[in-house]
């Protein structure tokens, strides 16, 4: 918003997520200590037992063993908030690509080279955009991207 002018509608009012077994607790666990050194520390959330979790949640069912909250949970309107990532994108010079399935991405001394079909792009950085898709092209360079289905 800062550097565009667009209201993303954005409300941060912090969010559960519940997790139905010990495995589930250990993989969000997991996950917010990712996020945490990501943010170098400032990603703040707090892992709850049940006990903790149902005296903020009176009404949650019993297979719910525990949970998160984490004050940055929150919501923007999506299409304000596409409109606004194109708007700083463009202001910034990058290049947007649409369309094309990239099939190989290549590494070389001066950036990257994408492949799609006949097409071919260089590039200095790339930005993955491809969601679940990421996993396979982040791969493709030497990345862990750890998306999955929710």
């Amino acid at each position: 918003q800062a550097d565009t002018g667009i209201d993303v509608h954005l409300r941060q009012q912090g969010g559960f997520q519940l997790c139905l077994s010990d495995v589930e607790m250990a993989e969000e666990s997991h996950r917010l200590g990712w996020l945490r050194d990501a943010f170098a520390g400032d990603y703040p959330f707090e892992l709850l037992d049940a006990t903790q979790l149902r005296a903020r949640l009176p009404g949650i069912g019993p297979d719910v063993v525990g949970g998160c909250f984490s004050p940055m949970d929150g919501h923007v309107n999506p299409l304000k908030l596409l409109r606004s990532l194109y708007a700083a994108c463009q202001a910034r010079g990058v290049k947007l690509i649409n369309g094309h399935h990239v099939e190989a991405i290549d590494t070389g001394t001066k950036g990257f080279e994408l492949r799609a079909g006949e097409q071919r792009w260089a590039a200095r950085q790339v930005v993955l955009a491809a969601g679940l898709g990421n996993r396979t092209l982040g791969a493709r360079v030497g990345l862990d991207v750890p998306v999955q289905p929710n």
